[in-house]
């Protein structure tokens, strides 16, 4: 009898046991989608805080921005893979043909680099720059002559060496120089036996200012549309 009694209360206990598990699981479920569709901050701005209302207001000024921005640019396109570069107007071919002076290239998603340029009558084949902001001063990596990056041309007894640092090469310098275009630059061009020094002018150190603010901006305004995308709030 005691068996069986025990065996009884066992069993009443173990249901008990599956009832209160089976309440709390409700009870979590409904909080948790009690919690998604009240929660003010929606996923779009669940990394950074901020609500779809906020994020849309925030991509409308980004947008305007950038609007402005690229009026001082010429896209160029690629009809084949739709992608393409922005090429600040001030920096024409024709302008910039027999200059020693940097540039920057931005394509349709923000990705920017730098370009270093070398015009003269003799080869001193640079392989890095180094760039001077008032008492900072900054070294690019290398990039060797042989490599694609590194570019040689001459004719009628001019030479022309253009460096373009890409993935990421320049060590920042591009930014650097986007962020101080009102102070003194100077950038030295590292040759194999010879340097070349010059000072950046204004309107160069303004242009690519120019440069790092457009890049900015359209990475800003793809990851807010990315954000609400995924919401479902664009």
């Amino acid at each position: 009898m005691k068996t069986i009694l025990k065996i009884a209360g066992a069993f009443i206990l173990f249901i008990v046991l599956i009832q209160m598990c089976s309440d709390g699981s409700s009870d979590s479920t409904a909080s948790n989608y009690s919690s998604d569709n009240d929660n003010p901050t929606s996923a779009a701005g669940a990394s950074s805080g901020l609500s779809t209302a906020d994020l849309k207001e925030m991509l409308e000024s980004d947008r305007k921005l950038l609007a402005d921005a690229k009026k001082n640019f010429v896209f160029e396109g690629d009809e084949f893979t739709g992608g393409g570069w922005y090429k600040h107007k001030l920096w024409d071919i024709n302008k910039i043909l027999h200059k020693t002076l940097l540039t920057a290239n931005v394509n349709q998603d923000g990705y920017a680099y730098l370009v270093s340029n070398y015009y003269g009558d003799d080869w001193i084949f640079h392989e890095s720059i180094t760039v001077k902001i008032d008492d900072r001063v900054i070294d690019s990596d290398v990039v060797p002559t042989y490599e694609k990056n590194n570019v040689h041309e001459n004719t009628g007894g001019s030479v022309w060496e253009t460096i373009h640092f890409t993935e990421e090469r320049d060590n920042r310098i591009l930014s650097s120089i986007g962020a101080n275009p009102e102070k003194t630059i100077k950038v030295r061009l590292n040759g194999r036996n010879y340097h070349k020094d010059y000072a950046l002018s204004k309107n160069d150190k303004q242009a690519i200012a120019d440069c790092a603010f457009l890049s900015e901006l359209i990475k800003s305004v793809n990851d807010k549309e990315a954000q609400l995308k995924a919401a479902g709030a664009l």
